[in-house]
């Protein structure tokens, strides 16, 4: 009977939930609510692994960042998206911003908090979009531990693209699509 109960716990921490062995009482309602997920400790240890460790380098490895960020600035000095490439070597050549949001957003960043406000937020998009991947398939009915291995399978698979470019954002958008 007690590994049953155990069993259900884990189960129902995993949804997002807090433990429902718990519920009804008012002084438990506090230790439900402290009670993290899994999910939530995906999150934290991937954040952490992102920022506080040598992977927080990696997120800046691509040279476009800066592009991106400057870019971004001269946005928001000039209130406008450029037709033209500023930084490139011909004069006046046609250009279309694609990704000026982002741009936008990595270079006011820049602006406020450095370097390290790019990185905490490309950190925090990653492993956001890892904690509710792990979400959605438990919703959906999969294995807690099964969930959890996709997960890390994915998140390994992924590290290639840690980076702080635009295309983190689009796992986002995916991740949306996907959740209904």
């Amino acid at each position: 009977m007690l590994h049953a109960a155990y069993i259900y716990k884990i189960h129902a921490m995993t949804d997002g939930s807090r433990s429902s062995l718990l519920a009804g009482t008012q002084e438990n309602a506090l230790l439900r609510w402290l009670m993290p997920s899994v999910a939530d400790l995906i999150f934290v240890a991937l954040l952490a692994s992102l920022v506080f460790t040598p992977l927080s380098v990696k997120l800046l490895g691509d040279a476009g960042i800066g592009w991106h960020i400057r870019t971004g600035q001269e946005i928001l000095t000039t209130h406008a998206i450029p037709r033209v490439d500023p930084f490139s070597a011909q004069i006046q050549k046609p250009w279309i911003a694609w990704e000026w949001l982002y741009d936008v957003i990595v270079g006011r960043l820049e602006l406020s908090a450095g370097l390290n406000g790019v990185v905490w937020f490309t950190a925090v998009v990653i492993a956001t979009v890892f904690a509710a991947v792990f979400r959605l398939l438990v919703k959906r009915g999969t294995d807690v531990l099964v969930a959890l291995l996709l997960t890390l399978l994915a998140m390994s698979a992924s590290t290639i693209h840690f980076l702080a470019r635009p295309h983190v954002l689009t796992a986002i958008s995916v991740y949306g699509c996907c959740r209904f």
